[in-house]
């Protein structure tokens, strides 16, 4: 399910529209752990991810985020709380000169008591691709220059399926799954980070490095 203002419909883009990508988690990653947000106000951005999502911006970085909301499956929350969140959540990146290309987000869960929440058959939820199916079908990707931000080894394993490198951050839950987890996990990140601004500048470094072109090997100099 999408929260995006204007969202074009369904295209082939031609390869030289094609822009990077940041698939970013939301709680823990651009907002404060704060368990099931059932109201907007208690949404908060953590420090510097404004920045670091103007930084994208700026660079040409599409910025997409992708989280999965289980609170509406189990009865935390509606799905209008949540659009209102979202809601918020613009409003506050607005007003530090930030935006968001489009947010997606999973809503359902397996063992929830509402039907309407128990099946996910576009396997929105994460680790399924569905959220980056959509955003693929509606939104100008590269995916041989996209990558996924999250602080969980869910974000992990949601970026591998997607065939994209993972950044981990060591904000919301990322501490402490990296300090007693870690052997438990089943992949590793291309790259860990302290926060999302590391992230992103880590991306941006990335990013600039895989650009510049090859030398020639000695055999293929003439």
């Amino acid at each position: 399910m999408a929260h995006n203002p204007s969202t074009p419909a369904d295209r082939p883009w031609p390869a030289d529209q094609l822009r990077p990508c940041v698939f970013l988690d939301r709680d823990g990653t651009v907002t404060r752990e704060a368990g099931y947000i059932n109201h907007p106000f208690r949404l908060e951005l953590l420090a510097g991810a404004a920045g670091a999502i103007r930084r994208l911006n700026r660079a040409g970085v599409l910025a997409v985020l992708v989280s999965n909301q289980a609170g509406v499956a189990r009865g935390y929350f509606t799905i209008d709380v949540l659009e209102e969140t979202f809601a918020r959540l613009r409003e506050l990146l607005a007003r530090r000169n930030a935006h968001l290309d489009a947010i997606y987000y999973a809503p359902f869960h397996p063992s929830s008591a509402d039907p309407r929440w128990r099946d996910d058959p576009e396997e929105l939820r994460k680790p399924g691709l569905g959220m980056i199916r959509r955003a693929q079908a509606e939104l100008p990707i590269d995916m041989s220059r996209s990558y996924v931000v999250g602080d969980r080894q869910l974000d992990v394993q949601f970026a591998h399926r997607a065939g994209l490198p993972a950044v981990f951050v060591k904000s919301g839950y990322g501490l402490g799954e990296l300090t007693y987890s870690r052997a438990t996990w089943r992949e590793e990140p291309e790259h860990i980070a302290e926060d999302l601004p590391g992230a992103v500048a880590w991306i941006l470094r990335d990013l600039k490095r895989r650009a510049r072109p090859t030398a020639p090997s000695r055999s293929n100099r003439s």
